[in-house]
């Protein structure tokens, strides 16, 4: 990996890290308010669970959409480099299959919603 690489993948860690990090302020938005209650009843787990699985659908898209465009960039870069040209064939293959297992995962927490629902 050369020098850019390398400070491309470090940023993208580090705003991957940061974003969840820096918008946790928001869960109390005034300093003297009392934090949330705890999880008691199975409404409280339900929908704990819903902001899970919204946070890692974000965290997914980002991911795929930064995957789709390094494959890209193989892809242009290539000037006729095989191992490149598959790289990022390699790339795409992968970034789709993380966009089916969470389609796949969601349709699994909405079954269990549904059949553990009220």
């Amino acid at each position: 990996m050369n020098k850019v690489s390398k400070f491309i993948l470090f940023f993208l860690v580090a705003t991957i890290v940061a974003v969840p990090a820096g918008g946790a302020h928001a869960l109390f938005d005034d300093p003297g308010e009392e934090p949330p209650e705890p999880i008691t009843t199975p409404g409280d787990i339900e929908e704990f669970l819903e902001g899970v699985m919204n946070w890692l659908y974000l965290i997914i898209g980002i991911i795929v959409v930064i995957m789709l465009i390094l494959a890209g960039w193989n892809f242009i870069t290539a000037s006729g480099d095989q191992d490149k040209v598959n790289k990022g064939k390699d790339m795409v293959k992968y970034a789709l299959i993380g966009v089916a297992v969470m389609v796949v995962a969601g349709g699994v927490f909405t079954l269990i919603e549904a059949f553990f629902g009220e």
